[in-house]
């Protein structure tokens, strides 16, 4: 049986600024992606860029209904840790917490799914531009 990581509140916090930070870093991109993929929807009208023109866009829409939801239960958790801090306050940095090993699986399967898709879409790009 594996024991289960304590973390302190502040090392928490720290990752869950670095990941939200990440995550509107990736939303951000996805933005300038899709205004390209708009440039070469207009210079290209060939079934075949069409089709992988839609299967991107509702790519990219789907990673940032993705970041959303991390997004969201990321702040989920943070909240939790200010009522803990907010009922404890003397004692908070003493106390340790269980990690938030789901947030952190959940992050890198995102990183990685997107990560795959970013290089489709740049390999789709450099061919129809």
């Amino acid at each position: 049986m594996t024991a289960i990581k304590k973390k302190h509140i502040d090392e928490l916090h720290f990752e869950h600024t670095l990941w939200i930070n990440q995550l509107k870093f990736y939303r951000d991109e996805l933005k300038v992606y899709q205004k390209r993929l708009e440039e070469i929807a207009s210079k290209n009208n060939k079934l075949e860029v069409r089709s992988q023109i839609e299967s991107f866009q509702n790519k990219f829409i789907r990673q940032n209904e993705v970041i959303d939801t991390l997004i969201h239960d990321i702040n989920a958790h943070e909240s939790k840790l200010a009522e803990a801090a907010k009922a404890n306050p003397t004692a908070i940095h003493r106390e340790l917490f269980d990690n938030h090993d789901s947030h952190e699986d959940e992050i890198n399967t995102f990183v990685k799914i997107y990560k795959e898709l970013k290089t489709d879409y740049t390999k789709f790009s450099v061919e129809w531009m």
